[in-house]
């Protein structure tokens, strides 16, 4: 028996649908996470040690424990790269890092957790040594995009699938009733 090319569309429709609702194009992909950091007190400053509290969700959803994770920093372009071990803290996936910025100025900083693909913090203002520091929110995690990114990648991918299954249903019912007409195709 011949398959359509309307019905392998279903069941590859249906398949995906199956895989994003069970997470299994997450797992085959090597599986992601998200990193949340807690609030930061205050802005850092030059040579001072400033301790940095962050949870580590795989998937964006359930805290996990990894081994190997840390915090990395770096000058613009990627110059005086230095990391920062972070210890588990508390409840499974928080972790923390004691990091020390050499010198003022912009640093990029990412937190590498274990064998996850690391995920970059943007860029952080350091302060001169012995400045006082004020308190500070603008120190945050990107996560939250990263989550929101895939999450519409997957609802595009899924509406992509949506769209050309109709268009090859619609395409297959009009060459089925032109056949069966005697209409020449």
């Amino acid at each position: 028996m011949k398959r359509s090319p309307a019905r392998a569309a279903i069941t590859l429709l249906g398949l995906v649908v199956v895989m994003l609702l069970t997470g299994a194009g997450s797992v085959t992909a090597g599986g992601w996470a998200v990193t949340t950091l807690d609030p930061i007190p205050r802005a850092p400053t030059a040579g001072g040690d400033i301790r940095v509290g962050f949870t580590v969700r795989q998937h964006g959803v359930r805290p996990v424990s990894v081994g190997g994770v840390a915090i990395s920093i770096a000058r613009p372009g990627g110059a005086d790269r230095r990391t920062f071990a972070a210890t588990e803290d508390g409840p499974v996936g928080h972790y923390v890092a004691v990091v020390r910025f050499p010198a003022s100025g912009a640093w990029s900083w990412q937190v590498q957790p274990g064998w996850f693909a690391a995920q970059e913090l943007g860029t952080v203002r350091v302060g001169p040594a012995g400045a006082t520091a004020a308190p500070t929110s603008s120190l945050t995690s990107g996560g939250l995009s990263v989550d929101a990114s895939i999450r519409v990648a997957l609802l595009m991918a899924t509406l992509a699938a949506g769209a050309g299954t109709i268009v090859l249903l619609t395409r297959n019912r009009g060459t089925a009733s032109r056949t069966a007409t005697g209409e020449a195709t």
